[in-house]
Order: C-alpha cells, then sequence, then structure tokens
C-alpha cells in the first residue's frame, strides 16, 4: 500500500512540476507606465502593446504563462491579465513566444510594424503559440495590470 502511495505521489509531482514556466528575466527595455492610463491613442509611433490573450481554460490548466522575446532580447514572462509596453522601431522583428503544457510549446512569428501598429496579443494554443496584430485593446483592459519584472 506504501508503495502506491508512493507512486502516486510521483506522479502528481512529475505533471504538476512539468506544468511550471520558469520566467524569463527581462532584457528587453520595456516601459513603465505606472501611473499612466493606457489609451489606444498613446500608443503607436513605436510605442507597442503586448498582452497575454490566454483564455479561461488556460488558467485553469496553469499554461497560461507565456514567455516572449523579441529580436533574441526577452521581454519577460507575461501571464494572464497582465501586459508589457516596449518601443519598435518599424520593420520587421522576430517575436519568439513560449509556454508550457506538458511539453514547452515553441513558436516564432515575424511582425510587420509600422507607425500605427498599437497592439500585439500573444496567447498559448494547444499545439503552439498565436502572435497578431491587433487593432482594440481587450476586454477589461481597465483590470490589466503591467508585468513585473521578474528575474
Amino acid at each position: 500500500m506504501r508503495k502506491i502511495g508512493i507512486c502516486i505521489f510521483a506522479i502528481c509531482a512529475l505533471i504538476f512540476s512539468s506544468c511550471a514556466l520558469s520566467a524569463v528575466a527581462t532584457q528587453h527595455t520595456v516601459v513603465d507606465t505606472s501611473g499612466e492610463t493606457i489609451t489606444l491613442n498613446s500608443l503607436g509611433n513605436g510605442k507597442v502593446l503586448l498582452y497575454n490573450g490566454a483564455g479561461f481554460f488556460n488558467k485553469i490548466d496553469n499554461t497560461a504563462r507565456v514567455n516572449v522575446w523579441i529580436d533574441g532580447l526577452a521581454v519577460g514572462q507575461i501571464r494572464v491579465g497582465e501586459y508589457a509596453v516596449v518601443f519598435l522601431p518599424d520593420g520587421k522583428h522576430k517575436l519568439k513566444v513560449e509556454h508550457i503544457d506538458m511539453v514547452k510549446m515553441r513558436s516564432e512569428h515575424e511582425i510587420d510594424v509600422a507607425n500605427d501598429t498599437k497592439i500585439i496579443e500573444v496567447k498559448p494554443t494547444l499545439t503552439s503559440n498565436k502572435a497578431n496584430i491587433v487593432s482594440e485593446l481587450p476586454v477589461n483592459f481597465e483590470r490589466y495590470k503591467q508585468m513585473p519584472k521578474r528575474k
């Protein structure tokens, strides 16, 4: 009976520890927006908001955390309900997005930034990740918080 208990504990520990994504330290310059109200008009001309568009089910099974890199520099880990504002010059940029769903799911995306680019949504999917330029702030954006610097 004791061996069965130890085996069950080991399996549970393996399953739950495999879903934990380690945060990456921020290397990219992230704009501090504390005390500032983010609106569509305050973005653009290189000032781009990145947010995690993970859904409710991602939050339940702990697969909602995404690590983001832009042009090889880590922006950091963006969790559900968080955003980061970065300055990106016009042109093509490589976004690398990573999340864990039993295994690490990595994907690379090419984003073409122009003066009117304001918002990029990153989110985990069942088999990969998505990164899309969108034109609207997410629903309930007033509840979102700025991504803290994680080490």
